[in-house]
């Protein structure tokens, strides 16, 4: 694909999910909280799926099953959050 066709059709594009824009905004704002974040990623099936994935992945040696979202986010950090929601809104 070329950069003039998609100029020329702009609903070529991919477009990111709307979880995901809220959430890319929540990370930039000054003051955000941990269970605002956590709220916006349960409400989103796959994100939520692919944090779970990957708090449990044997890279962390984890010595409980991490369950939820809240406890994901803790254990990950805002950081690593951030940067899953980034990847996966813009590569889905």
């Amino acid at each position: 694909m070329d950069l003039q066709s998609l100029i020329d059709d702009p609903s070529k594009l991919p477009t990111i999910p709307k979880v995901g824009q809220q959430l890319i905004a929540s990370f930039s704002a000054n003051e955000v909280s941990v269970t605002d974040i956590a709220h916006q990623l349960a409400a989103d099936p796959a994100l939520s799926a692919k944090l779970l994935r990957l708090a449990n992945s044997a890279y962390f040696h984890v010595s409980r099953t991490i369950g939820t979202v809240d406890a994901a986010l803790q254990m990950l950090g805002l950081v690593m959050v951030r940067n899953l929601v980034l990847g996966s809104s813009v590569a889905g």
